[in-house]
């Protein structure tokens, strides 16, 4: 899957490109601090539509706003991080989100892990000669591996569960239901059957459970011929 990771900031805003794990392209805007909000944010804007436009992306990612101390600071991140998110879905992107620890646990499988030993591991991963730079391209590549080991990590999910349920239907019939959502009706099946069966043995029991129709019962006793 091609995905495009964001690192948004008003004065710097990470981008990075990759395709499985092999890096399309990665680096910076940087808008000039002397000009007025509203062009900074323009440039922001058309400088990421032209990227989307030239990679075509499948999947958008970018990292959860933090606020600190400076509030200032955080408004200017999230207006830069609301224009990030307005290019993507003009390209019909849907953007995940992902939090600074959950990059960590994702890229270095440890969400203590400092910002060189993220950087490493994406150098790592994608097979790059050295730690990408600057630092926000860096991020934005991380946010991008996160994204791209949740989305497999999801169709592994999915195909087990797909497994379980076929497992499931095939050995406590139709009631069995899909995924866990089905237990209970699995189970209440297994108590019907079984309480219709404990008279028949375990060969009637095991008939029912493969759903072979029910024999008509018999007295066992031999006729009695003054009948």
């Amino acid at each position: 899957m091609r995905i495009l990771g964001i690192d948004p900031g008003l004065a710097t805003t990470g981008y990075g490109v990759i395709d499985g794990e092999r890096a399309l392209t990665f680096g910076v805007v940087v808008t000039p601090a002397g000009e007025a909000l509203e062009r900074r944010l323009l440039q922001l804007h058309q400088r990421l539509d032209a990227l989307i436009a030239e990679f075509e992306p499948e999947a958008c990612a970018a990292e959860e706003l933090f606020f600190g101390k400076n509030s200032r600071s955080a408004f200017a991140v999230a207006q830069a991080r609301g224009v990030a998110l307005l290019a993507a879905a003009q390209h019909g992107l849907a953007v995940e989100v992902y939090r600074p620890i959950q990059v960590k646990q994702a890229v270095a499988a440890y969400g203590g892990a400092t910002k060189q030993q993220v950087q490493q591991m994406v150098r790592m991963l994608l097979g790059l000669s050295e730690v990408p730079r600057p630092d926000d391209a860096a991020d934005a590549l991380a946010i991008a591996l996160c994204h791209e080991h949740s989305h497999e990590a999801l169709a592994r999910r999915r195909a087990a569960e797909a497994r379980v349920s076929g497992l499931g239907s095939r050995v406590w019939g139709p009631g069995f239901g899909s995924g866990v959502s089905g237990l209970g009706s699995g189970v209440g099946d297994w108590a019907v059957t079984t309480s219709k069966t404990l008279n028949d043995g375990p060969a009637g029991t095991m008939a029912a459970l493969r759903g072979d129709p029910r024999p008509e019962t018999r007295d066992p006793r031999p006729e009695d011929p003054r009948s």
